[in-house]
């Protein structure tokens, strides 16, 4: 049985159909009480899923979901939250909560999804904590694989998301800082199908995979790239990020909203690139360019 956690999220829902499709055993956890008002169960049920419920703070319910289960596959974590609490929740918290039931539970199998750049040095609080929660999975008995995708996109794009008060403010573009820093988006079915590909592979365990898609662009690129999609113009206008709390404040005032991501300016200042090709090279997949896949993309 193969436990498949953040089932409803995008790279999640994508794996879920595969694993449906390949008729694999699967199990997924969903938040909060039973709904018998909604389909949601009975469907994936019709399909042949087993749906528990729970959430990570309830053990018992937990240790149901984790009970019997050769593999866990952990699809979870937020790019956009209003607080730091609630990144770390997301991003650390909850892997060592898996790693907790992993190891009560007898797992075999675990694979992990952190993202390119995670690095324990970073300025990104998102960055350093999917750094630590890879730490905790290498530290785990079971066999582990992590897969590390650049910003996915698909029917959502949480980058796209963070940065759309930039790219729709209409005056300019505002850029922090050199936007020179690089990006390889990657479609998120290709994401899902690397992790079915490595989910039974004895090669992959105790491995770590770099995924990019094909084109690299640079977060000025990346932002005037969706800024004309959007049919908007205006000229270019670098703020400086030498000073964080100052950068955050004048940004505030230039879109005037509230941009409540707490982590804004270090994420969209960092790398996500790869200078390995493991898409390729290991999954052999040639990977779907986004710039073939605007017009699917969200407004």
């Amino acid at each position: 049985m193969i436990l498949l956690l953040g089932a409803t999220g995008s790279l999640g829902s994508q794996v879920l159909t595969r694993l449906i499709k390949n008729r694999w055993p699967v199990r997924v956890l969903k938040s909060g009480e039973q709904d018998w008002q909604s389909s949601y169960a009975d469907d994936l049920k019709y399909q042949g899923v087993q749906v528990y419920y729970g959430g990570f703070n309830d053990l018992e319910r937990l240790e149901d979901a984790f009970r019997d289960c050769t593999a866990v596959v952990n699809t979870i974590g937020l790019l956009n939250t209003k607080t730091y609490e609630d990144l770390r929740v997301a991003n650390l918290d909850i892997v060592s909560t898996i790693l907790e039931m992993v190891l009560k539970c007898n797992v075999q199998r675990v694979v992990q999804v952190s993202c390119l750049g995670a690095n324990q040095n970073s300025s990104s609080e998102y960055l350093k904590l999917k750094w630590l929660a890879e730490a905790k999975v290498r530290e785990c008995k079971a066999l582990w694989t992590i897969l590390k995708p650049s910003y996915m996109f698909g029917e959502k794009f949480q980058l796209l998301d963070l940065v759309k008060p930039l790219i729709q403010f209409r005056p300019c573009l505002p850029i922090i800082g050199s936007g020179l820093n690089l990006i390889q988006p990657i479609w998120v079915e290709d994401v899902a199908d690397c992790i079915l590909l490595s989910l039974y592979d004895k090669t992959t365990v105790q491995q770590t995979y770099e995924l990019a898609g094909p084109e690299t662009f640079s977060m000025i690129e990346f932002l005037e790239l969706f800024r004309r999609k959007a049919g908007l113009s205006g000229p270019t206008v670098n703020l400086p990020s030498v000073a964080s709390a100052y950068a955050t404040n004048l940004l505030a005032k230039a879109v005037q909203s509230q941009i409540v991501h707490p982590d804004l300016i270090q994420l969209i200042t960092a790398d996500s690139v790869s200078e390995r090709n493991d898409l390729k090279d290991k999954f052999d997949i040639k990977g779907s360019p986004l710039t073939k896949s605007l017009s699917l993309l969200p407004k």
